[in-house]
């Protein structure tokens, strides 16, 4: 009973030594973030179910509420209808607790009209893409640019790093050196011409001229891939080789799924950053509508239906859901840390 007294107070003894003060400060930042941010979450979230007359009225805390004067649409309004009949704000009813969402979701399909010229020396007007954009349309267009994008940043890096670790000459010199330099020299202003590079390859509005200029290494990734396969045993390729597999095998079997954690984490990243990305789709997709796109659109533009605050909200919240379900049914699988096992001599 003695020795067992002995290893209990030992061990809490240890324990007691990791909660030093930078720890206990560090964890309550952290405590505090998250409950920021999860409180404009949720008051995002009930803020978009409100009618415009009760933003109107700087009820910024409180809840939706439907009464007679605050289920007007926009405000406090007096005019005349279609027929010619005076009509009041009690005339104009806040059609259900989900009217901001049905508004923005009725108002996001359309037809594309943006032209562009194209060709070497940018002497082709290209047709304008007059093609109707459904609203599922529009949600195709947006997980294809997010999942491809999102999977090409992750998967590039990895298959440069494990070449450069793998491989230690010259070239492997060369690419961590390009890296440096991309990542330490400011390159601006490069925009217009890798639009007019685009323009003249004919991969202007397309899918694929932002795939190919995705298709990078030269980012902080690969050094992160770099210094993760030089500390990769060589056995475990060895191994492989042994039985008879081939590099590309042994790269695609063996040792890029040790690294499996990392490249989903590094695509889920990017997955979040281009689906609610609305810059790159309006410079270089004006013809392939995407959802952040579109909402930053019709908010904009549409400001007489579409502009009050409850209705932006509702927009936003259209595009917080599916990454909070994303979040939700992969966080076990990338918030691990990666382990790998031992091979037996």
């Amino acid at each position: 009973m003695a020795e067992n007294e002995v290893v209990v107070r030992k061990a809490l003894k240890s324990k007691n030594r990791n909660l030093n003060p930078f720890i206990l400060l560090l964890f309550t930042i952290l405590v505090i973030y998250v409950v920021v941010f999860t409180y404009m979450l949720v008051w995002a979230f009930y803020n978009s179910f409100k009618p415009a007359a009760q933003w109107g009225e700087r009820q910024f805390m409180q809840l939706p509420v439907y009464t007679n004067e605050m289920w007007s649409v926009d405000g406090f309004f007096q005019g005349i209808d279609a027929n010619g009949s005076n009509v009041t704000n009690r005339d104009i009813y806040f059609k259900g607790i989900f009217y901001n969402y049905t508004k923005v979701v009725a108002a996001m399909p359309g037809k594309a009209r943006a032209e562009y010229y194209a060709g070497w020396n940018l002497d082709v007007k290209m047709p304008k893409q007059a093609y109707n954009n459904t609203f599922f349309m529009i949600i195709f267009n947006t997980l294809v640019y997010s999942i491809v994008g999102s999977v090409i940043i992750g998967v590039v890096p990895c298959v440069v790093g494990y070449v450069a670790a793998k491989y230690p000459y010259k070239f492997s010199t060369l690419l961590y050196v390009i890296t440096l330099f991309v990542m330490i020299m400011p390159l601006v202003g490069t925009e217009p011409a890798r639009i007019k590079l685009l323009c003249r390859l004919y991969l202007f509005d397309t899918m694929w001229g932002d795939w190919i200029v995705n298709f990078t290494f030269a980012n902080m990734y690969f050094l992160v891939f770099l210094a993760f396969y030089q500390g990769v045993s060589g056995t475990y390729a060895e191994a492989a080789e042994v039985d008879g597999a081939s590099q590309l095998r042994t790269m695609v079997q063996i040792i890029m799924p040790l690294a499996s954690k990392m490249i989903m984490t590094i695509a889920l990243i990017f997955f979040i950053g281009r689906w609610n990305n609305y810059t790159t789709p309006l410079i270089y997709m004006p013809n392939i509508w995407m959802i952040s796109y579109r909402l930053y659109t019709i908010t904009t533009l549409n400001a007489n239906t579409l502009g009050d605050d409850p209705t932006k909200i509702a927009a936003a919240m259209i595009i917080v859901v599916p990454i909070v379900i994303v979040f939700i049914f992969l966080k076990d699988k990338i918030m691990g840390n990666i382990s790998m096992g031992g091979l037996k001599e």
